[in-house]
């Protein structure tokens, strides 16, 4: 069988202090068999995963920008950056920050203001690099799925199969029902860490089965899943 992932899983396989790097990593290492992923979710990841350091690097130039005369300067630098990543309500977002201070720290504590501007300002340039080598690091990524012409009636299909339904994101709904054409003719693990994605994958894919063959299966990432892996 084949497997593919949701942009979630890139974000947490690029980033040590996503709550999913670890079941993540131990996705690429116990599933042996071929791993495709779809060209859009790609983008969606490294767009998703630039976004985050922009805003990080934005609150902590200003950090440095109020307290860079300060005579207890790191001191009070941890103490502003801990302000804010404990004001950050979703756990996802609050892991980034500390994968941004992780790339900041020995320069925090040496005062080294012009390579945290380097690297606040560049870093971001270097990012779609450093997400493709990480993935390619722990699974080679066999395919990636380019939607084209020739699949669009099918996709009007399946399209029209769930349109009363509402997805969580509509990257998610374009994304599910491109990979439904794409799994026609094969079987293909959809793997997710969102529960209410996969759980609306669930409820489209009873309603599509019954007038359209596809092979997509989708599975939500947990321990339990990684537990079952052979």
């Amino acid at each position: 069988m084949t497997f593919t992932i949701d942009s979630c899983i890139i974000i947490a396989i690029a980033n040590q202090f996503d709550q999913h790097h670890n079941k993540s990593k131990a996705l690429f290492m116990k599933r042996a068999d071929n791993l495709v992923i779809l060209i859009t979710v790609i983008t969606e990841a490294i767009e998703t995963y630039i976004e985050k350091f922009n805003r990080a690097s934005d609150d902590i130039i200003g950090i440095l920008g109020r307290i860079s005369e300060s005579p207890d300067f790191v001191n009070v630098f941890e103490q502003e950056f801990e302000k804010i990543v404990s004001s950050k309500t979703k756990r996802s977002i609050a892991n980034f920050y500390k994968y941004v201070y992780a790339l900041i720290e020995d320069y925090i504590r040496d005062k080294n203001f012009k390579e945290l501007s380097d690297i606040l300002r560049n870093h971001s340039y270097e990012l779609a690099t450093m997400i493709s080598e990480r993935v390619n690091s722990l699974k080679k990524v066999e395919e990636v799925i380019l939607p084209d012409e020739s699949t669009a009636p099918d996709r009007e299909q399946v399209e029209s199969i769930i349109s009363a339904m509402n997805f969580p994101k509509g990257a998610d709904r374009s994304s599910f029902i491109v990979l439904c054409v794409y799994a026609k003719d094969r079987e293909v693990d959809y793997i997710t860490t969102d529960g209410k994605y996969y759980l609306k994958m669930v409820q489209a894919l009873n309603l599509i089965r019954k007038t359209f063959n596809t092979g997509l299966f989708p599975q939500y990432l947990t321990d339990l899943y990684i537990a079952s892996l052979q």
